[in-house]
């Protein structure tokens, strides 16, 4: 763990899910028991379940969330990661599987998450444009997007939950103009951006890692979900 983290036990497994259309795919499950506040279903990069993204789990776990990890790729091949070094393949393989397949297999992770009360859909890279179509697929208390570059093709779909951006001024993924698009198209959701930061800045396993930038994302998503989720789940125990 890192500084992000704080001193709380946790426990990991992996579980299976079975999807709407019966495919059966693994999720991590890192789970704090009494502690927790709600659930996070982490959404992972084209690169699969990668060690980042099973640290970035550990991280949210660490700051008092149950959080889910869907395996995607298992639609391909159960397991399946991708190196770094080679996103063709990685991009190929994402762009692969039918989108109403991938929303099937969220939808079960977030109905499954439901259990422990709130629930956010936090993405990064592919997965953050999947957690921003999950705020409008699926009834969760917010959601989180670490530089999704597709975002700008779903502008049409109207969020129903406040959701949180968080984009580098340097990632030639998303330009100037896409971020000025997404925040003309919805004025009142928080957009962050980081100087000198390009894409996968909080991927600590890649050269393109800031650490400042990803020490500020993560503090200021955790505040976001603090937030949300706690309103929601005082609401929810209104009489």
């Amino acid at each position: 763990m890192t500084s992000n983290d704080m001193n709380l036990d946790f426990t990991h497994e992996v579980r299976q899910l079975t999807a709407e259309d019966g495919h059966l795919f693994n999720v991590d499950v890192f789970n704090i028991g009494d502690h927790c506040k709600g659930s996070i279903v982490l959404l992972q990069e084209i690169f699969g379940i990668t060690e980042n993204i099973l640290h970035q789990a550990k991280s949210f776990c660490g700051r008092g969330y149950q959080v889910l990890v869907p395996h995607i790729f298992d639609r391909i091949q159960p397991h399946t990661i991708i190196d770094y070094e080679n996103a063709t393949a990685a991009l190929e393989t994402a762009q692969s599987i039918p989108i109403e397949q991938i929303r099937m297999d969220i939808s079960s992770a977030v109905n499954s998450a439901k259990s422990k009360g709130p629930v956010s859909v936090v993405g990064f890279c592919w997965g953050g444009s999947l957690a921003f179509l999950s705020a409008n697929w699926f009834e969760i208390d917010c959601a989180v997007a670490y530089y999704g570059s597709r975002i700008k093709r779903f502008l049409n779909r109207e969020p129903g939950s406040e959701v949180l951006f968080h984009f580098g001024d340097q990632d030639p993924s998303i330009t100037a103009d896409d971020v000025k698009q997404i925040a003309e198209t919805f004025p009142k959701l928080p957009i962050f951006i980081y100087p000198g930061s390009g894409h996968a800045f909080a991927n600590q396993d890649r050269p393109s890692y800031v650490s400042n930038s990803a020490n500020s994302a993560f503090e200021r998503t955790v505040s976001f979900l603090d937030d949300h989720m706690a309103l929601s789940d005082n609401e929810s125990h209104e009489d």
